[in-house]
């Protein structure tokens, strides 16, 4: 017999001890098993038997709890035991709730659904979320871990940073849970205290599901109380200390937390670009000489000098990978003069339509600084010209184009071969 599994609750609904409380509260109500057609049909017999039983306990969060705990704190046997002949379903069930980590009893615990934000191999955010009974210790423990992992691993990768804020957001408050099933926990422990004698406890704990909206659990609840204050009992003065505050110090931590992350990334990105243009824009030394430079680069794919040129059934696409924005020249195949000169911004692209075919050449410049006429690469780090062999061939069958592709690159030995600042400027 499965240990895990125990009085086969989980198994006559076709589900795992890892089943989550959603995907029980959707677990058929009847026994998957088919019946086989012998005499003796135990299998199918049991588990129509079991069944309904099964549904009711494992959708009650305390009932689940207690049958789980059990299950990894079953007494050593030797071979196959039949553990329903040994012990009462009902009384393992029934009995006050424990941890689902550390299996301590507690009076107060919640089903509580812990989020965690972290890399996927994709690299893209991806959400994980864990649920189970908890005291408020272990719940603390885990929150902590989490918000940890979701800052470090999670929060800068694709979609991080929303997913990470609704992350520590939901686990603000050791976990998000329901006030609902809060309640009926404490019923249910209520209860279990009462079987028990702890009289004082069981009052306490009655005393808080009494203030619950719904009416069945508020009614059992008062009830209890009314039983022990007829007995004799007066706890009306006991208040049982709430092991789930948070201190306001931690709550205004996760609360602020997310936003003050997400603002000190923007102004990091806004810093940084105000950087870069404010390093563009600056009065640059060529030769022991200040010059003036562009104050407001160009668009991608904006034409500086002449026209694109056009008549030919060629679609030429430019990749800029690089980190430099780049003066592309297109130059005539055979005269070599200049018929359009082209801003190419960096990690960016751009196509040039209807180019003669073949009847071209392609010369580029790459720097991070352009000239006062927005025109011109000052003290460019890279001339070159790409070559024929340069361009992946692409035909598009649909719109029935034929694309050459180029890639401006790094490298002596990529994207074209060298030329000198002469032949680049040469119009």
């Amino acid at each position: 017999m499965d240990k895990s599994d125990p009085f086969g609750l989980y198994r006559v609904l076709d589900l795992t001890p890892a089943a989550t409380m959603e995907e029980i509260k959707n677990a058929v109500r009847y026994p998957f098993f088919v019946r086989s057609g012998d005499a003796s049909d135990k299998s199918f017999e049991e588990a129509l038997r079991l069944a309904p039983q099964a549904y009711d306990i494992l959708n009650d969060p305390a009932c689940k709890a207690n049958y789980d705990w059990f299950a990894r704190n079953l007494p050593e046997a030797d071979g196959e035991t039949d553990w329903a002949d040994m012990f009462d379903l009902r009384s393992i069930v029934d009995g006050p709730t424990h941890c689902s980590s550390c299996g301590r009893v507690t009076p107060l615990p919640r089903y509580v659904q812990i989020s965690e934000v972290t890399r996927s191999f994709y690299a893209y955010a991806r959400t994980t979320q864990e649920e189970g009974l908890l005291c408020a210790d272990c719940a603390k423990t885990f929150t902590r871990k989490s918000a940890l992992t979701t800052l470090f691993s999670g929060f800068l990768s694709k979609g991080g940073p929303y997913k990470a804020t609704w992350s520590w957001l939901k686990n603000g408050q050791r976990g998000h849970h329901l006030k609902a099933t809060d309640e009926r926990l404490a019923l249910h422990n209520a209860r279990a205290y009462l079987e028990r004698g702890d009289v004082k406890l069981a009052y306490a704990l009655a005393r808080i599901a009494a203030k619950s909206r719904d009416e069945d659990i508020a009614g059992q609840s008062a009830a209890i109380m009314r039983e022990i204050e007829a007995a004799g009992g007066d706890y009306w003065n006991y208040r049982l200390p709430d092991p789930w505050a948070v201190p306001e110090g931690e709550r205004v931590v996760y609360a602020v937390l997310p936003f003050a992350i997400l603002t000190a990334f923007i102004a990091f990105i806004y810093g940084y670009a105000a950087r870069q243009n404010e390093l563009a824009f600056r009065p640059v030394m060529v030769k022991g000489v200040s010059m003036p430079v562009c104050r407001e680069l160009p668009r991608n794919g904006d034409i500086l000098t002449g026209q694109t040129p056009g008549g030919g059934d060629i679609t030429l696409r430019i990749w800029n990978n690089t980190s430099q924005n780049a003066i592309l020249k297109i130059r005539d195949g055979r005269s070599g003069t200049v018929m359009a000169t082209v801003f190419v911004a960096r990690q960016s692209n751009y196509d040039f339509e209807a180019i003669t075919d073949r009847d071209y050449r392609l010369q580029y410049a790459l720097g991070s600084v352009l000239d006062a006429s927005c025109k011109k690469i000052v003290d460019p780090d890279w001339e070159k010209e790409f070559q024929t062999a340069d361009a992946k061939s692409i035909y598009v069958e649909r719109g029935r184009r034929n694309i050459e592709s180029y890639q401006m690159d790094y490298g002596k030995d990529r994207a074209g071969r060298g030329i000198t600042s002469a032949e680049f400027d040469k119009p």
